[in-house]
């Protein structure tokens, strides 16, 4: 640059300053309002299509199946899919009788007790 020229400042005004950080907060915050909505009909949508208590049972006996500890339905089509009467009986009125494990009100079984106790039936029967 020549000497006997002189950089002239720009001048600012705090007005518009404060406008243009104004509106760039408000873009915000409208694309943050636009996700939430997006985010209230993801959940509404999933909430239509399923039941949360279906969901948590789902989910509990997949992780009790993934450990080889099912519930009395989860035990009964494990043995071949009979109805819970029949599972019932093995439970209760069999020897041997069918063992289950108390935990928190409900009951659980053991795969390898469920094929213990058919191999165990069959033998008897035999």
């Amino acid at each position: 640059m020549p000497e006997d020229s002189k950089v002239i400042p720009f001048p600012v005004n705090p007005l518009d300053i404060t406008s243009l950080l104004f509106h760039a907060v408000q873009n915000i915050t409208d694309k943050l309002a636009s996700i939430g909505e997006r985010l209230e009909r993801v959940e509404k949508s999933i909430a239509a299509n399923y039941d949360h208590k279906e969901l948590v049972s789902i989910l509990k006996d997949i992780e009790a199946a993934k450990d080889g500890w099912l519930d009395a339905k989860a035990a009964a089509q494990y043995m071949g899919g009979m109805c819970e009467s029949t599972f019932d009986k093995y439970r209760y009125n069999t020897n041997p009788k069918l063992k289950g494990y108390s935990l928190g009100g409900k009951v659980y079984y053991k795969k390898g007790d469920i094929d213990l106790f058919i191999r165990l039936f069959a033998l008897k029967a035999g």
